[in-house]
């Protein structure tokens, strides 16, 4: 990591050239592209950015981590975000501070670790504790805000075993949900706290009384995908909260499969897959064995 302070105001382009001599404007505009310039702290966005007098500006070398040493499976990582695969039965984030290791804390603390300290990830989106799949961590506050703000446009993509057989195969599921007391989410009318959900599935497979279904969500509501399968008469196995007879090895048979996104720096569309887990896979099998 190479550091230097702004004595003059000047467009960051030009500090880089003069004071890191690095030989061409295009590698400048390489290193801002990929993240690897900070001022302040922060990851530059704009090759025209100005810099006033008291500035740090560094240059990040992107650390290389061995994926295979991470006590989580990583899908992407480089100087902006970092995307893995979060296991069933693990707070997305910490309830009570130090009570409980959320997977947020857990990947914190790899990518401080292995970074010797000079980064680390910020929360942008949650999955709930029974659930498993991708999840995408920013490396600083703009770019959390960045991936906040069009979160709406990604793709997200599930995977569950549900109870029973949709008909149709294939459609739109829309309703109001709102929370009761016991933190219970249900549909409703319209109305100041009821939030608009929108989820669209696909049947992929029928296994007897068993369905494996393809969500995508359209809007990302507290427990939408549970609710709206629910409603439609086909709970996710393992999910007794909203009504479900049987057992999924202790949990329930929901995967956050797919997340396709917009790099934050590059604007390049970016599309990250993870596989259906053991536990799932081993359900689906004992399913079509019946």
């Amino acid at each position: 990591m190479t550091k230097r302070t702004v004595k003059a105001q000047a467009l960051i382009l030009e500090f880089l050239l003069k004071e890191f001599q690095l030989g061409s404007a295009t590698k400048g505009r390489k290193l801002i592209k990929h993240g690897s310039v900070h001022i302040n702290g922060r990851p530059v966005l704009r090759a025209d950015e100005t810099l006033v007098i008291g500035d740090t500006v560094q240059i990040i070398k992107k650390s290389v981590r061995e994926k295979s040493k991470a006590p989580f499976l990583i899908l992407y990582d480089d100087a902006a975000i970092l995307v893995a695969v979060k296991p069933a039965g693990i707070l997305s984030e910490d309830r009570e501070q130090g009570r409980i290791k959320s997977f947020y804390k857990l990947v914190n603390d790899f990518v401080r670790e292995t970074s010797q300290n000079q980064e680390r990830v910020f929360l942008v989106h949650r999955l709930d504790l029974e659930v498993s799949g991708i999840m995408i961590f920013a490396k600083s506050i703009e770019i959390k805000e960045i991936l906040e703000a069009g979160w709406r446009e990604n793709d997200k993509i599930y995977d569950a075993i549900v109870e029973g057989n949709l008909s149709p195969k294939e459609g739109r599921i829309e309703s109001w949900l709102t929370e009761n007391s016991a933190l219970k989410v249900y549909a409703t009318t319209p109305g100041p706290n009821a939030k608009q959900a929108i989820s669209h599935y696909r049947v992929l497979k029928t296994l007897g009384h068993f369905s494996l279904v393809e969500v995508r969500l359209e809007t990302g509501r507290k427990n939408q995908i549970r609710v709206h399968l629910a409603d439609l008469g086909c709970p996710i196995v393992g999910d007794r909260k909203y009504g479900a007879k049987t057992d999924s090895f202790g949990r329930i048979a929901l995967h956050a499969r797919l997340l396709a996104f917009n790099h934050p720096l590059t604007n390049k569309r970016m599309s990250l897959e993870s596989e259906i887990p053991e536990q799932m896979a081993k359900l689906l099998k004992t399913k079509l064995e019946k």
